[in-house]
């Protein structure tokens, strides 16, 4: 038996459908979904996919980075309701690079890069992470709000140091040891390849100073 939807009259009722459950569907999907739930500022359903019945419940219905063929139907319909549609999306998905693993999936001879610009003319704003982006997609539709992306301080946030961990700390900045982190995915392949001439070289030049 399906849930039942409680409805609350006098306070807004979102409904947010991710794409996923992994970086852009988390950080700007399901942890906005939470604080706005924390806060209390809105009843609000996060679920993977079109369901009808919380559709009926919501006066705003969020879509993250839609492109398939069903999308319109659905967007009819939830229009035909009195819904109002806000299209989320990240990325500038007219410059993927060939590089990115989601090229083939975006590239310009397929069908869901054209699907996806038709849907972002069918909703009735959009919501992007950044001001250039805001700018590239005013074409295709003019109610734009740009939403910058956070982290979710009760997640990243560390307890505060005691001496041990700042002895620790000068421990390892101090003990000769050079350390490089790299924290990306896939996508971020061409990143690499812009520091990849300096990280060479200044590899080159600790195997130097290490032999003389």
């Amino acid at each position: 038996m399906a849930k039942e939807i409680i409805h609350s009259p006098d306070r807004l009722r979102i409904l947010m459908i991710p794409m996923d459950n992994k970086g852009c569907g988390f950080y700007r999907m399901m942890v906005p979904a939470n604080e706005i739930k924390r806060q209390d500022l809105a009843d609000i359903q996060v679920n993977f996919g079109w369901n009808w019945q919380m559709v009926e419940w919501s006066h705003i219905i969020i879509i993250q980075r839609h492109s398939d063929p069903a999308a319109f139907e659905a967007i009819d319909q939830a229009h035909s309701l009195g819904k109002k549609i806000v299209y989320e999306i990240d990325d500038f998905l007219q410059a993927i690079s060939p590089l990115n693993p989601a090229f083939n999936f975006w590239s310009p001879m397929g069908p869901h890069l054209g699907r996806a610009l038709r849907l972002m003319q069918k909703c009735d704003a959009m919501q992007v992470s950044t001001p250039r982006l805001r700018n590239e997609y005013g074409l295709w539709n003019p109610v734009i709000e740009v939403m910058p992306n956070y982290l979710d301080k009760t997640i990243w946030d560390t307890p505060a140091w005691t001496a041990t961990h700042w002895d620790n700390y000068y421990k390892k900045k101090n003990d000769g040891i050079i350390r490089i982190i790299w924290s990306g995915a896939g996508s971020h392949y061409n990143d690499l390849q812009l520091i990849e001439e300096v990280i060479t070289k200044f590899v080159k030049n600790i195997q130097m100073s290490i032999f003389v």
